[in-house]
């Protein structure tokens, strides 16, 4: 199993860690159903990888490095909707450019929302992609966020 998650997949420009897959292309598919398709590419250009997260975090974004890092110990034991809204979050800041917001927010700050998550998930899906308009945009100061 270690052996599939250190494993590393080309999708066009970027690379990701093949137990991310299923996760970035399900956020693919969730782009375009949601009339984003225009950030596909973006998506595609992403490093996705699986590394030990110190703290509190289980998911970082890099976007001046086209890189997401996405906590190892956390995506062993995660369940797939637990893995869907971490990717879609750190996708918000590496992609969309959008800050954290509260509350009950794919975007929120502070943990996740399981299991609101799945309970809600088109209030969720909706607020997300409109989030381009609704959540407050990144102005990066730094190398990376969580």
């Amino acid at each position: 199993m270690l052996a599939l998650l250190l494993n590393l997949r080309s999708t066009e420009k970027g690379f990701k860690a093949e137990a991310t897959i299923p996760y970035v292309e399900r956020s693919i598919e969730l782009y375009k159903l949601y009339g984003k398709s225009a950030y596909v590419s973006k998506i595609n250009a992403l490093e996705i990888r699986l590394a030990n997260l110190s703290g509190k975090h289980i998911g970082l974004c890099y976007p001046f490095q086209d890189k997401i890092e996405l906590d190892r110990d956390f995506w062993i034991t995660a369940t797939d909707a637990e893995k869907e809204e971490v990717m879609l979050h750190e996708l918000g800041h590496c992609v969309l450019d959008l800050d954290h917001s509260e509350p009950f927010s794919i975007m929120q700050a502070t943990g996740t929302l399981f299991p609101l998550y799945t309970s809600l998930y088109q209030e969720f899906m909706d607020e997300y992609f409109d989030c381009s308009i609704m959540c407050p945009k990144v102005e990066w100061d730094g190398s990376k966020y969580d």
